[in-house]
């Protein structure tokens, strides 16, 4: 499925300071020590215990009120996200890896050292309706783009993080991007199939939130975009708070045309480190380089 799309020109301001943004990206593997049922989307399920290994360690204070209470105004862009992109729904045996990625942002780094400890008490909790519980196997830290560091093995050694600037994270955006967490973001334009405009705008706000650093939503020169091999994805999840919450958003790849600023293409590189759209702490708004 091929949705293409215009819109005008805009005026672009100066580029912003998010450039300095700390990061850090931790990638943590569990071996399942009996079967779990996933799901097509399975960051509810990971963020879940993830809260509840928070909870267990912090109470409703330290790193447990970082995360989930220190959103910006009305607690929309939260300080970290997972990554979990959409699979399909299967049993996974005993013995399997399950991979769990976490991004922290700005003032949440500074407690990234309290992430060993949770990744612990995560595999003690287990996973999914059935608590299937899990060893904690390996913990790396992914360093700037094309690297990668092994801060622990299984729990022998001390895992020691270290935040980077999110310009040492951000990719070669050369074709756009593909979304392999579904894009949930309302629009001026289809709602399925948002315009480019509006993606680099929430991406913008995103950063500007996270930073402490103005908005600057115009853009002068992102007049052509395509969508590519779209797919809506589509699953309720249950929450405490909540009850039963529909999520759903689209996957594909956003090509732009070749005429595109370099800030409007930073911006683009940006999305795949802080994600898009809502729901990124469940692993929603997911972007990648095409390749």
């Amino acid at each position: 499925m091929t949705i293409i799309g215009t819109h005008g020109p805009e005026t672009s301001p100066p580029e912003q300071s998010w450039i300095g943004l700390d990061v850090v990206r931790v990638r943590a593997e569990f071996v399942l020590n009996e079967p779990l049922l996933t799901h097509t989307l399975n960051g509810p399920m990971l963020r879940g215990t993830f809260g509840t290994a928070l909870r267990t360690m912090y109470g409703r204070g330290g790193l447990y009120a970082a995360l989930f209470d220190g959103g910006n105004a009305g607690g929309e862009v939260r300080q970290y996200r997972l990554r979990s992109p959409a699979s399909s729904s299967a049993i996974w045996p005993t013995g399997s890896l399950l991979p769990f990625e976490i991004d922290l942002f700005g003032e949440a780094t500074r407690r990234v050292q309290d992430l060993l400890p949770i990744l612990v008490v995560m595999a003690h909790l287990g996973f999914g309706e059935r608590r299937s519980s899990a060893k904690l196997h390996a913990v790396e830290q992914l360093l700037p783009v094309g690297s990668t560091k092994l801060v622990a093995r299984g729990l022998s050694d001390r895992a020691r993080f270290k935040p980077n600037p999110l310009s040492s994270h951000l990719p070669e955006v050369t074709r756009g991007v593909r979304f392999v967490g579904p894009l949930r973001l309302a629009s001026r334009g289809r709602a399925d199939s948002p315009i480019l405009a509006d993606v680099l705008r929430d991406v913008d706000r995103r950063l500007a939130a996270l930073s402490g650093s103005p908005a600057n939503p115009s853009f002068e020169s992102a007049t052509g975009y395509q969508w590519r091999d779209v797919r809506v994805i589509s699953e309720e999840r249950v929450s405490r708070r909540e009850g039963v919450q529909a999520l759903s958003g689209i996957t594909g790849d956003l090509a732009p045309d070749k005429q595109i600023t370099l800030r409007e293409r930073r911006l683009l590189a940006a999305a795949c480190i802080v994600g898009v759209g809502r729901h990124t702490t469940l692993g929603l708004g997911d972007c990648r380089p095409i390749p």
